[in-house]
Order: structure tokens, then C-alpha cells, then sequence
């Protein structure tokens, strides 16, 4: 079966972010390409945004890239959550036109805790959207959710011909008590033998953080992709913090990786 990558755009400077990134994707992992555009009748776009929202500018390098175009209705979260049903990743921006200089816009959060299928958030410094620094980022939290990230990563990093660096988090309580470091130490540990099963090419670098969410967000810049797993699994219209921390912060994008 044919994989599908969902993107939605608005013409804005990250709507053209998430689409060069989904493209790109695309034409690595070999999918199709289907494009959420925003309507003009629905959203209020800048007149100086060309009508096509500069997909064509886009895509016009990607001549065998198979793409499909679509409007976006009224609802852009209701459009780009039921794009998530069929396709096998949803891509989007992490703000539009109007939603400021900081943060996400209105609709992210949203959009990826009601998604189907795993989202990546595009955000970050021009080397990381670009793919220039060669490495993708895991947060593993020691739960089952690492066994999905882990998977992906594997696969991401073959395709990519990445290096991999695995993350574990743990708030700071004070002084370092020697169960703590153990704790994290069997954590890491167990994600290395879970990559080395998955990719034995892989030697990832290990790296324990004693810190809140938003400071691990930020910790390892020179990422092009940072991937977390889903870890809302009784209160589905909620983000953990280290999720939404990731979300609003990173400085790469981010991929929420669906269990």
C-alpha cells in the first residue's frame, strides 16, 4: 500500500515550512503527497500570498513527486484531523498568518491531540528544516510509549542516514540520589539494546537530563527532528508537559509519534 504524507499550508512563512518538509519527506520515504490548502473564503490571507499559497513554488523542483491538492473547508482542525485518518503522517506548520511571533497557533495543539495517525509539528532553525545537522532527537520516558519512538526512529535514521541521540528526562529534586542516576541509566540502557535490535548500524549517543519540561525542550539544539511519544492515554484532549513543552519550544521540528 502506498504510504501518504497530509500537510496543510496557509501561504505563511511556516504553512511553507510544512510543506517543503512534507515534500521532502516524501520523496525520501517514498509517498504521496496530499495538500491541505487554506481557502480564502475561510481564512484571512495576506492579498500579496499568491492564490495557489506558493505550493507551485514548492513543488516545482519535485516533478515526480505524486500530489494531490485539496481545499481546506471552513473547520482547518476538523479538515487536517480527518486527513489524519488515512494518511500515514500529518504535517503542519507551528503557526499561520495571524497567530504571532511565539508559541503555536490556534489550531496545532489541537490538531495533534485529536490526530490518528503520528504528526510532526515544523518548527525550528533554517539548518534543522532543512535536514543539515544529521541527527534526530528521542525523548524516552521509560513506559511503553518507547517501544513505538524507538521504532520510528530506527526507521527515520536508516532512511535518512541519521545519527541518533536518546534523551531521558527527569525532573530535578535536589540533590542527585544514586537510585535516580540508576533509574536513568537502565532507561537509556534499554532504549540502546531496543535500537541496536532494530538498527544494529545505529550507535546512538545517550544523554540524562536532570531539568523541567521546557528547559529539555531546548536542550539539544543541533536536531533536525526531535521525536516523543503519545503518552495521553486516559485524557485524550490533553498534552503532557514534555509534549506540549517540545511543541512550543523546540528548536527543530517535533514528532509525536501515535501508539
Amino acid at each position: 500500500m502506498t504510504k501518504r504524507i497530509a500537510v496543510g499550508t496557509d501561504g505563511s512563512y511556516w504553512g511553507d515550512a510544512a510543506l517543503g518538509w512534507a515534500a521532502r519527506h516524501a520523496c525520501v520515504v517514498g509517498a504521496e503527497l496530499e495538500v491541505h490548502q487554506a481557502d480564502r473564503r475561510y481564512v484571512d490571507i495576506p492579498a500579496d500570498i499568491p492564490t495557489d499559497a506558493g505550493i507551485g513554488a514548492t513543488l516545482r523542483s519535485m516533478p515526480m513527486l505524486p500530489v494531490r491538492i485539496l481545499r481546506s473547508g471552513p473547520d482547518p482542525v476538523g479538515t487536517l484531523v480527518g486527513a489524519s485518518a488515512d494518511a500515514d503522517l500529518l504535517v503542519l506548520g507551528c503557526r499561520g498568518h495571524h497567530h504571532g511571533t511565539l508559541g503555536v497557533g490556534r489550531s496545532v495543539v489541537p490538531v495533534v491531540t485529536r490526530a490518528h495517525c503520528d504528526t510532526v509539528v515544523v518548527r525550528g532553525m533554517p539548518a534543522s528544516l532543512h535536514g543539515r545537522t544529521r541527527w534526530i532527537t528521542a525523548m524516552v520516558r521509560g513506559s511503553a510509549e518507547d517501544i513505538d519512538v524507538l521504532a520510528k526512529v530506527a526507521k527515520l535514521a536508516t532512511s535518512l542516514q541519521s545519527k541518533v541521540r536518546v534523551v531521558h528526562v527527569t525532573p530535578p529534586a535536589g540533590p542527585r540520589w544514586l537510585p535516580e542516576q540508576l533509574g536513568s541509566a537502565t532507561v537509556l540502557e534499554r532504549a540502546a539494546a531496543r535500537l541496536a535490535s532494530l538498527a544494529p548500524k545505529i550507535t546512538p549517543e545517550l544523554r540524562s537530563l536532570a531539568c523541567q519540561p521546557p528547559e529539555a525542550a531546548v536542550a539539544c539544539p543541533d536536531t533536525d527532528l526531535l521525536v516523543i511519544g503519545d503518552t495521553r492515554l486516559t485524557d485524550r484532549n490533553h498534552l503532557d508537559p514534555m509534549t506540549k513543552a517540545a511543541l512550543y519550544h523546540s528548536r527543530s521540528a517535533v514528532l509525536v509519534v501515535r501508539n
